[in-house]
């Protein structure tokens, strides 16, 4: 699976999550997170992806 393809399934997955208010994404210069997550309580979860076949960093 490529980076992008981590991208789009984790910031869909948040999306179907009742508990989630806002999903945003953003640009893949490190490090600033992949997806960044707001949950209807304000609380922010943020998530870095990688592919199927990266190494550790």
């Amino acid at each position: 699976m490529t980076h992008n393809q981590v991208v789009q399934l984790t910031s869909n997955w948040f999306k179907i999550k009742p508990e989630v208010e806002l999903v945003s994404r953003f640009s893949y210069d490190f490090p600033v997170p992949d997806v960044q997550v707001q949950l209807k309580t304000k609380e922010i979860i943020q998530v870095e992806c990688k592919p199927s076949g990266a190494n550790k960093r």
